[in-house]
């Protein structure tokens, strides 16, 4: 017969873990990416900087080698702390991130309030605290954008689009914000307020998430990872030196409207993923990446470094390709996760510090070259030559679809994990993943079920509880729209496979 009491007790303890699944899946879905968004924005410590530049560029003192000593600490720490978040979290334990976020947010605060205290000290003593500010900055900005990383990867497809493009376009008007205030208070004060937004923001979505979990990543995926460093090094060193060359150019004033290019740019990555979801049927940011040179060539193209039209005309369409890059680089590091089978925050963290690396070899390049002081048109000319062939590279070259496959292909055969023949049905999983925006748990899961595999195979791989594998799959089935494991498998054996190619 058993105890009425206790089987009471059990419904009642089921119900109450059954309304807690509920909420969570509801705040996941509903407010996760708002919590995303707003804390993405408040992980923007780079605004000071652009306060600063602008003001020396204002009061026409600007010369790169008097900013170095904060731009490039800033971009070095960006690059290294990115690499070092990924590597040691790829190989140590997984724990929750809520510290590095608020780590993040504090140093950040520590680098603005040094920037309030400058005025009045002496100039001899103004290059360490600027290294030293820096530092802070660039520790602090990186380790936020990190840690962000780590949720961002549970987002589902339509939602981290949706993310991404609120985050650019914010932080496009944040960067106009800072051109025209400069690096008074109120910027700086601006800076250290997001930055606590940042973090508490991230405590809240730490706490409606559940634990992230992720597999190891397979070894041998080296070329992939440098590919994708490689890639956005050279968009780096690109607008680097685009932006860098205004400085030292005659006629290189920006106009009040050039900031509005920013946004255009965005549009333009808006039409160009829009453009690929209508010749593939699937919104594809690593197609649509190979079209972000395009501003770059208009920008160029027509150009006669004596005119002060034509100086004006590729700066615009400079800051255009660089905001049209920004809306497409996030999306193109959470697909290539997904290609190659490792956790978001592993591809971001390289894109991270690619970027930052890339950027800060075209700040010295364009150090340099302010110190040999050579004519300004051969030296815009170089540029613009240099510029193009680096975006067509970047973009068309060394990361592709195909390419990033073929790593993953040569590097789970070399370690036995798979062989050729289980790698037509991996491509159709990952064709379903992005078709039908499953998050990267959910992709591990299809991975398992499509093969006709049960929950305790799901359970066992994955290590995770009978609870969660049955909630991951449901969410799987009310995606794609099925009621069984046999309708899952028909559905994926039916995707072509065309996920290997370059185009």
């Amino acid at each position: 017969m058993g105890n009425p009491k206790a089987k009471n007790t059990r419904l009642e303890i089921d119900g109450a873990n059954v309304a807690s699944s509920e909420g969570r899946a509801f705040a996941r879905g509903r407010l996760l990416p708002i919590a995303c968004v707003v804390g993405l924005i408040g992980a923007q410590a780079w605004m000071p900087i652009i306060g600063l530049l602008s003001d020396v560029y204002r009061a026409s003192a600007l010369s790169l080698g008097g900013l170095s000593a904060l731009v490039l600490p800033y971009l070095s720490t960006c690059a290294i702390s990115a690499a070092m978040f990924s590597l040691l979290r790829a190989r140590g334990a997984q724990t929750s991130g809520i510290y590095g976020a608020f780590v993040g947010a504090l140093l950040t605060c520590l680098g603005t309030a040094m920037l309030l205290l400058f005025d009045g000290l002496a100039s001899n003593k103004m290059g360490l605290l600027f290294a030293l500010v820096g530092f802070l900055l660039g520790f602090g900005n990186s380790l936020m954008v990190m840690t962000w990383s780590l949720v961002i990867g549970r987002l589902a497809g339509k939602a981290l689009a949706g993310v991404a493009f609120s985050v650019v376009i914010a932080c496009c008007a944040l960067a106009a914000f800072a051109q025209q205030a400069g690096a008074n208070s109120v910027l700086l004060f601006a800076t250290a307020a997001l930055s606590v937004l940042s973090a508490v923001c991230y405590g809240f979505a730490s706490a409606c998430g559940e634990a992230m979990e992720h597999q190891r990543p397979v070894s041998g995926l080296g070329q992939a990872y440098c590919r994708i460093a490689v890639s956005l090094g050279l968009f780096g060193v690109l607008f680097s030196m685009m932006i860098m060359q205004f400085s030292i150019a005659p006629h290189g004033q920006a106009s009040w409207f050039t900031w509005m290019f920013g946004f255009a740019g965005i549009a333009v990555a808006a039409l160009l993923l829009a453009a690929g979801r209508a010749v593939r049927k699937t919104w594809d940011f690593v197609f649509a990446y190979r079209f972000v040179a395009i501003p770059v060539l208009i920008a160029f193209f027509p150009f006669d470094p004596g005119s002060d039209f034509s100086l004006k005309f590729a700066f615009w369409f400079s800051t255009l390709a660089l905001w049209c890059f920004l809306g497409i680089a996030p999306g193109v590091l959470r697909e290539a996760a997904a290609i190659l089978h490792v956790p978001a925050f592993l591809t971001v963290g390289i894109g991270v510090c690619g970027l930052a690396a890339g950027a800060a070899i075209g700040y010295c390049v364009a150090w340099v070259v302010e110190l040999i002081d050579p004519t300004p048109n051969f030296y815009i000319n170089v540029a613009a030559i240099v510029a193009m062939a680096l975006g067509l590279i970047g973009s068309n070259t060394v990361v592709t679809r195909g390419s990033l496959a073929r790593a993953y292909r040569k590097a789970s055969v070399a370690v036995g994990e798979t062989d050729e023949v289980d790698f037509p049905l991996n491509e159709k999983v990952s064709m379903a993943v992005k078709a039908y925006g499953l998050t990267g748990r959910e992709s591990d899961v299809l991975s398992i079920l499509a093969r006709g595999h049960g929950l305790s195979r799901v359970q066992d791989e994955l290590f995770i509880s009978e609870g969660t594998a049955i909630t991951h799959r449901r969410h799987i089935y009310q995606k794609l729209n099925i009621h069984s494991k046999s309708e899952l498998i028909d559905l994926v054996t039916r995707f072509e496979i065309d996920g290997c190619d370059d185009d």
